[in-house]
Parts: structure tokens; C-alpha cells; sequence
């Protein structure tokens, strides 16, 4: 029967003061603590915004908007997922979640996005460009 020999190990020293020659400045890797300083700022920031965004979705849309959205987006299911959750076809979630969307971002920007710009109820519509 064959032995199997040791593994073996090579150790190595390094002296300190030859590593402190290196400097961390200039790896890739390197962030300044001005840089570590804004990203934790910017990401607090965005903690914040998304909770607005929560905050939203839970108090201004409708209750299959809000379900469409949470389970799409915090839960990551598929739009077949969903419908097949809900009793709905894909599509139909597809519109909750459009429409949904398009409320969140006029009620959080405080604009209007004119590709879902609805008319009164009581207003004409507008046919002047139809006989243009």
C-alpha cells in the first residue's frame, strides 16, 4: 500500500515595513473616506425614498394595484405568478401594475406622465383632429 505524503505548507514572512510601502491609495479597491462618507449618505438617502415610495404604494393605489405591486416587485413574482394567484390573467395583472406605476411616480415626483393623462368625466372628448 502506497503512503500518502504530508501535505506541506510553505510559509512565508513578510516584513511589515516593506508592506507599509505599498499604499492602499492605489488599488482599485480603494474608496477615500469622502467616497465611504457619500455612499452611506446616498444610501440612507435611497433607504428614505423607498420607503416614501412604500408608503405610496400602501395608502394611494388600489387594493389589486397594491397587491400586484408588492408581490411583483418586494416578492419577486412573475406577472403568471401572479395572475395565477389572484384569478387574473397576466395581462390584466400586466395593466394593475402599469397603471399602478404610473400613479406611484405622478403622487412621489408631484408630476403628471402625459401617456396616462385621463379627461374628466363630465368634459367632450376631442375630435378637432380627426377632420384635420
Amino acid at each position: 500500500m502506497a503512503t500518502i505524503p504530508p501535505h506541506r505548507f510553505l510559509e512565508s514572512g513578510f516584513d511589515p515595513e516593506k508592506l507599509a510601502l505599498f499604499s492602499n491609495q492605489d488599488s482599485l479597491w480603494y474608496e477615500s473616506p469622502e467616497e465611504v462618507e457619500e455612499k452611506l449618505r446616498m444610501s440612507r438617502l435611497g433607504r428614505a425614498a423607498l420607503r416614501k415610495i412604500w408608503r405610496v404604494i400602501d395608502n394611494e393605489t388600489t387594493d389589486r394595484q397594491r397587491v400586484c405591486l408588492r408581490l411583483y416587485y418586494a416578492e419577486g413574482k412573475s406577472l403568471r405568478e401572479i395572475g395565477e394567484i389572484l384569478g387574473l390573467h397576466f395581462s390584466t395583472v400586466d395593466q394593475h401594475i402599469k397603471y399602478g406605476l404610473a400613479r406611484v411616480r405622478r403622487l412621489v415626483s408631484g408630476k403628471s406622465d402625459p401617456r396616462f393623462r385621463l379627461r374628466p368625466k363630465d368634459s367632450e372628448p376631442d375630435f378637432a383632429h380627426e377632420n384635420a
